[in-house]
């Protein structure tokens, strides 16, 4: 329990079997590869890296052509259909897996993939085009001039084009002033430009070009065009309805070799985990004739690993304790009932390898302070239940899966303290008649009321925040003492841990529990004798007088004000958030209970009202506990102990994404 015991084993192995040893460790997912070409020079280094990317290169080839085909067909299903894609991850076999690769010619289905989505990039490419076209018809289509012959002549020339529409006057009046052997012919308008056709005697270009220029004219070329502009139009939008049904046909080929999808993503994810394999090779030593990998594993696994690769004579088994000064990964190895916990650790990062796993400390106070936040046994039976069904439909990876039961045990516990503060969807059975035998049983079996009694509930929030910080600080001299660093034990841990008890006795004095005349002298006592020793502490860690000076009194300030005070007193959200859920719960009730009374509609909208109000205070409520009770852990918690820092242990494993791998 805790963190897993690591030891390095070094893999040496004839290359004639390096494919089938690796892959059998990828499927084993027991080692985590230690990129052993770092102690290389960096032209072997180089020497190295050469030899793979060709095989490297295949196969970001094939990867990325069956990515973008998937890609394809998801758009267009989600298109076509309104509906997502593939919401199920299906389930495979490493056996089934290598079937759909031998079996199914994926090649062919990408060539026929790849064929249609050019043809619709070329007839996306031609619809901008002929939609460009017919904007710039469109304000014409009322000249009767065939487009092909506006074009100069020998003695003339002839110009479509726009201006801006209040320049129009001023434009034909210049144009008469420099010359009267022109035509101009007003062809449309709309809310900005004016469209023309201009005709002159090249003879005049000299008069005419210029105020052509100064007028902002912006000249339009279809010398490609036949026809009218109205005809034109029509065989453009002609030409656009049969691309349209051409692309509909197109799609709907794709959608109907969208059916081989499933079998194309076992194929993508059977090549992400042989990318996943050359990425491997790349960390190993070789020669000719053998290879050499290193990797961590954990202790307990060696005896597996060790049988699995005994079916092969040409490797050999090394297995090593990690050096000093080696950074050892590390692997949280807790109980079934513990792991689900593991989420709000690795959340916050990996302890070392050489401290303390928190999980099995925080799960009791985790799952508590969430019970806490919510306080309402119906809404407990509510997410346990949503977390059950979750976990039995979907396909999730093991931290999902995690997450879910982490909410399901936290549900589970909130029914708890729902029922002994008498929550259940609010006061919803005091309010009807026919849940009175639950009602009776809610009241029997309730301890405290927090709308009634709210200071004894908030009381009882400190108290468990002053336990699980106590908790915190013996781990800390507990795991001090044995590593034996005696100095810290004495000269910080203990007297840590003796100001916050004397906190503890000084509450229960002035609340009469002991006596003042006999433990006053006690706790000052206990209080002075530990202020000196963190004093000493701090003298002998610096030199310059003025910080020993500070940083004596700023040590036994803030373990008063930090330990004592504030972080204890953090712990007060809880009472906030568990008093919030039960007054939100409550107001939705009063909802109800008044749009009950409307007549005709009243009982349905109140039903809505019911399961809206109290599926958005559970949802609000479920998301607030986690994030405070998250916090106390990060900041009050893990603050008193927690080293961080750890290397997270990544067992070299298939990384699927669109399928779930199962053993059969």
């Amino acid at each position: 329990m805790g963190i897993a015991r690591i030891k390095k084993v070094q893999i040496l192995a004839h290359q004639s079997i390096k494919e089938d040893v690796v892959e059998i460790l990828q499927r084993l997912a027991l080692i985590h590869i230690i990129n052993i070409k770092e102690l290389l020079p960096e032209k072997e280094k180089q020497e190295y890296s050469g030899v793979f990317a060709e095989r490297h290169k295949e196969l970001e080839k094939d990867f990325q052509e069956v990515s973008y085909a998937l890609e394809l067909m998801r758009f267009y299903e989600a298109k076509t259909t309104a509906k997502s894609f593939l919401k199920e991850r299906p389930l495979v076999s490493y056996g089934s897996m290598e079937d759909t690769i031998f079996n199914f010619d994926y090649k062919e289905l990408l060539k026929k993939v790849f064929m249609i989505d050019n043809r619709l990039k070329h007839i996306k490419s031609e619809q901008t085009r002929m939609l460009h076209e017919i904007e710039l018809l469109s304000p014409i289509i009322k000249l009767e001039v065939p487009l092909e012959e506006i074009r100069p002549t020998h003695k003339t020339n002839i110009f479509l084009g726009s201006l801006p529409k209040e320049q129009l006057g001023v434009f034909y009046n210049e144009l008469k002033q420099a010359s009267s052997s022109f035509h101009m012919q007003r062809i449309s308008e709309n809310n900005t430009l004016a469209y023309v056709l201009i005709l002159y005697l090249k003879a005049e270009e000299e008069k005419i070009a210029p105020v052509i220029r100064k007028n902002n004219f912006s000249l339009i070329f279809m010398p490609h065009l036949k026809g009218t502009p109205l005809g034109a139009l029509k065989q453009f939008e002609a030409e656009l309805e049969g691309l349209q049904e051409e692309e509909k046909a197109l799609e709907k080929n794709i959608l109907e070799l969208s059916a081989e999808r499933y079998k194309l993503m076992v194929v993508y994810d059977y090549i992400l985990g042989l990318k996943q394999r050359q990425g491997a090779f790349e960390n190993f030593l070789a020669t000719e004739k053998s290879f050499l990998l290193e990797a961590w594993v954990r202790n307990k696994d060696i005896p597996k690993l060790q049988k699995e690769l005994s079916v092969f004579n040409e490797v050999d088994i090394f297995v090593s304790d990690p050096k000093k000064g080696e950074e050892i990964p590390v692997c949280l190895d807790n109980r079934q009932s513990i792991r689900p916990f593991e989420v709000v650790t690795d959340l916050y990062g990996k302890p070392v390898y050489s401290g303390l796993d928190p999980t099995p400390f925080l799960a009791p106070f985790f799952a508590v302070f969430f019970a806490m936040c919510l306080t309402d046994a119906g809404y407990g039976i509510t997410l346990a239940a949503i977390c059950a069904v979750l976990l039995k439909k979907l396909k999730l990876d093991a931290a999902g899966k995690n997450f879910l039961k982490l909410l399901f045990i936290s549900g589970i516990i909130t029914v708890v303290a729902g029922v002994l503060t008498g929550g259940f969807f609010g006061d919803i059975t005091s309010r009807i008649p026919a849940l009175g035998l639950l009602e009776k049983l809610r009241v029997r079996l309730m301890i405290l009321d927090p709308m009634q009694k709210p200071l004894v509930f908030l009381v009882f929030a400190i108290i468990l925040g002053y336990i699980q910080i106590l908790t915190g600080i013996s781990i800390k001299l507990i795991k001090n003492a044995v590593s034996r660093e005696w100095w810290q034990v004495v000269f910080n841990d203990v007297p840590v841990f003796a100001i916050q008890t004397d906190l503890l006795l000084f509450a229960l004095t002035m609340a009469g529990v002991l006596p003042k005349t006999a433990m006053f002298p006690v706790i000052g006592g206990v209080f002075v004798l530990s202020a000196l020793l963190i004093v000493v502490n701090q003298l002998v860690s610096y030199k310059d007088i003025a910080q020993k000076i500070f940083w004596s009194i700023f040590a036994v300030y803030g373990v008063i004000t930090g330990n004592c005070l504030a972080d204890i007193l953090s712990y007060s959200r809880l009472f906030a958030l568990g008093l919030t859920t039960s007054l939100l719960a409550l107001a939705i009730n009063n909802i109800v209970y008044i749009v009950a009374a409307i007549p005709y509609v009243g009982i349905v909208l109140a039903v809505l009202i019911f399961v809206g109000g109290h599926t958005f205070n559970i949802a609000i409520n479920v998301l607030g506990g986690y994030v405070h009770t998250s916090r106390l852990q990060y900041l009050e918690f893990f603050g008193k102990f927690f080293e961080g820092g750890g290397k997270p242990f990544k067992p070299f494993r298939i990384e699927t994404k669109y399928t779930v791998i199962v053993e059969k």
